[in-house]
């Protein structure tokens, strides 16, 4: 289903997606009120959701549109304002699987060109990930290293994509005062985002999150989210370690990327580290886990049944680096305690 006010952008979301050939669109809504009806009417497994419309927007017809079919997955489609990024960052705590930056108004047909293959791609990850054998999954899962975690972890590193935003929230809420490592985070999400979600990861973990900028000298007890459309990557100088923003070429598609993070990490800091693999679609982070496992880091990915797509932490405990697989409402609980456990 589309759900937008604009029959401009209706009629161009509509044409895209019913020139694939696994695609269908069900109906079309102009506002929440009508898409709300429409979905009693017109079954189907994806909702593109304008976040801005009159009578009733996006934000508010989500939790109704959940409420008449909770299995359904949820795209917003955002606009550059900042009331349409907080709002859709709050929709994604609410129910929203992804987003996608809704096309410029004065110029919709070329910028819906230019988000035509991200936004496909999402679609198609919530249903045409590659299919994991459950077997194969159970018996890597039984096989979690028994290697315990030798020293006091001197940083954190996560990566995440599709889902992240909740995923971080959870992972990093309310870290205590005594848990005073550096901690690293590359989200897979656009640039006028960002600065908004370190913002809410900052209130809801009650330490300064903020986005990387470059030569930054790191602190303790602070967390550094990489910024839009630059890799980020640690450098040591000396006693310090310190913030490097480069636009080097794309890796796994993306910019930021996991794997120059994990990298550069393992060189600084060895086998002292922890990295964290949560939701997202694709591969990255994989290459970097090996990085981390070959020089004696731990890894600890999120789980399947947890994880809205599992593409990234499926890809590390396929490839048999996870060294703990866990539940999103396991894994702060897991690394606090190795720091009490080694602080003790």
């Amino acid at each position: 289903m589309i759900v937008d006010d604009s029959a401009i952008f209706r009629g161009l979301w509509g044409k895209l997606l019913e020139s694939q050939k696994d695609m269908e669109v069900s109906t079309t809504a102009s506002n929440g009120i009508e898409a709300i009806n429409k979905l009693k009417r017109y079954p189907c497994d994806v909702i593109l959701l304008d976040i801005e419309m009159p009578e009733m927007d996006g934000f508010e017809a989500l939790p109704k549109l959940l409420e008449v079919n909770p299995k359904v997955k949820v795209i917003i489609l955002s606009s550059i304002s900042k009331s349409s990024t907080q709002k859709t960052l709050e929709a994604l705590n609410f129910g929203a699987k992804d987003f996608v930056q809704k096309p410029e108004a004065n110029k919709p047909l070329l910028s819906v060109t230019s988000v035509s293959e991200e936004l496909l791609r999402k679609i198609r990850a919530f249903f045409q990930e590659p299919v994991r054998s459950r077997t194969v999954v159970n018996k890597v899962q039984s096989k979690e290293t028994s290697k315990s975690i030798t020293r006091l972890p001197h940083a954190i590193v996560i990566g995440s994509s599709t889902g992240g935003p909740n995923a971080l929230a959870e992972v990093l809420t309310d870290i205590p005062s005594g848990l005073r490592v550096p901690i690293f985070i590359v989200q897979h999400m656009p640039t006028d985002f960002l600065k908004p979600l370190a913002d809410r990861i900052t209130k809801c973990s009650k330490r300064n999150c903020v986005l990387a900028t470059d030569q930054l000298v790191v602190e303790d007890s602070t967390i550094y989210l990489a910024p839009g459309d630059f890799h980020m990557i640690l450098k040591r100088d000396k006693d310090k370690v310190i913030l490097e923003l480069n636009k080097n070429e794309p890796e796994n598609f993306c910019r930021p990327a996991v794997d120059p993070l994990f990298r550069s990490a393992t060189d600084v800091y060895g086998s002292s580290l922890l990295g964290i693999i949560l939701t997202g679609m694709g591969e990255d982070g994989c290459r970097g886990a090996q990085n981390i496992v070959q020089n004696g880091g731990y890894i600890v990915a999120q789980d399947e049944d947890s994880s809205v797509v599992w593409g990234m932490p499926g890809a590390v405990v396929e490839a048999g680096l996870a060294d703990k697989v866990l539940p999103l409402n396991q894994i702060q609980r897991f690394y606090l305690d190795i720091f009490i456990k080694k602080a003790s």
